[in-house]
């Protein structure tokens, strides 16, 4: 996505968090995700964009991926199955694939 460089967790006083995506320049919020979209309140661990930026990965602490649509920003799929909090993601060169990683909590 044009202008998002980083994200950043923003508390939205004590009823939950929103993740934004951030130009690390100017640290201006370029797009807030739509908080309860995919993954509640839940915290996001990872995202990645897919390699032509038409989608974006996000890994939480819910067990879940979702995988979102850029060009409409809704989910398109929650991927389900870990049986622990999803640390990570990754796409393939080619963004057909998508690795997760999962860890325990401790």
């Amino acid at each position: 996505m044009r202008g998002v460089t980083g994200w950043q967790v923003v508390g939205d006083g004590g009823r939950g968090w929103h993740h934004q995506g951030v130009d690390a320049t100017s640290r201006a919020c370029v797009r807030t995700l739509p908080p309860d979209a995919a993954h509640g309140s839940w915290h996001v661990n990872k995202c990645a964009f897919s390699p032509d930026g038409s989608r974006l990965a996000t890994a939480s602490s819910d067990n879940t991926v979702a995988i979102w649509k850029v060009s409409s920003w809704e989910v398109e799929r929650v991927l389900r199955g870990h049986g622990d909090l999803v640390r990570s993601c990754a796409w393939s060169s080619d963004g057909t694939r998508l690795v997760t990683a999962a860890g325990t909590r401790r």
